[in-house]
């Protein structure tokens, strides 16, 4: 629900159900969308999860984010070209098939191509800036309705592709990342080090 004064998103009703949710998103084009997001649901009463902000100096990477999403209750996908191209996004969103969780597939991109798994889910589009405080209150609602694409929805031909990339669903820490991935990873790592240098300066 919008705010009819600002435009932005209003405090959630009482009555919302309230969800810890899990944001995947591809660094290099999936950033802006995923914090607007983390942002607002955080101000609608939900607990969004997303690796920049959460993930401690010497944590395991791919332990805490696998625990992440087990604690979930659903998983919200920014779909991009680079969400597309990452193992890390693919595993991610296997996993949390795999397990059981509903996935929300988020357009943030026009014309972003679709893992197969996703192909017939029906997805909230954010690719429209200017349609941002619409969508949001789209995504509300889904959440409220605990609406979702879940495992049991999927196609046989995407049960097929999931059976066959089970080893993605496993711990991401067995994921082969492309170079794509590593650049994602190696800019993490940079931002984590950038992060803890500032907190010890000031």
């Amino acid at each position: 629900m919008r705010d009819m004064r600002t435009g932005s998103p209003s405090l959630s009703p009482p009555e919302q159900h309230m969800a810890k949710l899990f944001v995947s998103y591809a660094r290099r084009d999936g950033e802006p969308l995923a914090r607007h997001l983390e942002t607002d649901l955080r101000t609608a009463g939900h607990e969004p999860w997303r690796d920049r902000p959460e993930i401690g100096v010497g944590e395991s990477w791919s332990q805490t984010i696998e625990n992440a999403i087990n604690a979930c209750e659903a998983l919200l996908a920014v779909l991009t070209q680079g969400s597309f191209d990452s193992s890390i996004c693919r595993g991610e969103q296997l996993r949390a098939l795999r397990i059981g969780k509903r996935i929300l597939p988020l357009l943030a991109q026009v014309g972003a191509d679709r893992p197969v798994y996703l192909e017939g889910a029906h997805y909230i589009d954010f690719s429209d800036a200017s349609a941002y405080s619409d969508r949001f209150d789209d995504l509300l609602d889904h959440l409220t309705r605990k609406a979702g694409h879940s495992i049991a929805q999927l196609t046989p031909r995407a049960r097929q592709a999931l059976d066959a990339n089970e080893a993605l669903g496993a711990p991401i820490s067995a994921v082969v990342a492309g170079s794509a991935d590593w650049a994602e990873l190696r800019g993490r790592a940079q931002s984590q080090i950038e992060s803890l240098r500032a907190t010890y300066k000031s």
